[in-house]
């Protein structure tokens, strides 16, 4: 991974709008691949972030009909 296709705990943070230490929470389990640099900090896949969001996204949408029956 290099870092120009990876975000900081920060970043991932907002994009998902989520706290810091649940994204790092989330990379310390394995849900968001992520890496240390060898400074120590810790990298995560824009990829897998951005997935992470697509699938929550469409996971919290609710389709519904249109209101096409008779108004009783």
């Amino acid at each position: 991974m290099s870092d120009t296709n990876t975000y900081s705990t920060r970043q991932a943070a907002e994009v998902l709008d989520l706290s810091q230490s649940t994204v790092q929470r989330m990379a310390d389990e394995g849900q968001l691949p992520s890496y240390r640099t060898p400074g120590g900090f810790r990298r995560l896949d824009a990829g897998a972030v951005q997935e992470y969001r697509r699938t929550r996204i469409s996971s919290t949408v609710t389709l519904v009909e249109p209101f096409g029956g008779d108004a009783a």
